[in-house]
């Protein structure tokens, strides 16, 4: 079966960063607001990026450095005053209701495969690039879903391909059941 979604992603860095500029927009908002402490935009922070973590929200009134954020990373051992957030933007979203879980993508770890974000912000954008809504995530309870095999082959659309040697896997997961399970929740950051 071939991915449904790949076509959400064309010209995914012009996707991606509206949703990242409009978070960003959001956190100085919020900080302003003193709903945060401070956030760190580390784009373009190389292990970061690795990690596939484009911002950490920092709250209860700790702050945090880079060496700090990158421990973080490397040990796994997160704080809960540091929230490490992947902003993801997918034009498919609002239409189809799935979440993209990519494990494999051309035989090395997907997005989901690789990450160390706690959550994901996620946008669903229309194809005129606009933001329409958007949801939080939390990684580690949608990670305990699939230990738990409430996501596995039989109720959740798996999509598998090796072609020309490549491997490629991911779940398509109903955003919707995924706010049911307590796992996601609708944002307004639009």
């Amino acid at each position: 079966m071939g991915n449904i979604n790949d076509k959400g992603f064309y010209n995914s860095d012009k996707v991606g960063k509206i949703g990242e500029g409009r978070y960003l927009e959001k956190l100085d908002e919020l900080k302003g607001e003193g709903k945060i402490t401070d956030y760190m935009d580390l784009r373009d922070n190389d292990l970061c990026r690795l990690a596939d973590i484009d911002v950490a929200v920092m709250t209860g009134g700790k702050t945090f450095t880079i060496t700090d954020i990158e421990r973080m990373i490397l040990t796994r051992r997160h704080n809960k005053n540091c929230c490490l957030i992947d902003v993801k933007t997918d034009t498919v979203i609002l239409s189809s209701n799935n979440v993209f879980l990519e494990w494999i993508a051309h035989n090395v770890p997907g997005c989901f495969g690789s990450t160390h974000a706690d959550k994901w912000i996620y946008y669903g954008i229309d194809d005129r690039f606009q933001l329409k809504k958007s949801w939080s995530i939390d990684l580690k309870g949608l990670r305990s879903l699939i230990t738990q095999e409430e996501i596995n082959f039989s109720n959740c659309n798996a999509n598998y391909c090796k072609k020309e040697g490549k491997e490629n896997f991911a779940y398509r997961v109903d955003v919707g059941w995924l706010i049911e399970k307590g796992v996601a929740k609708e944002m307004d950051l639009v």
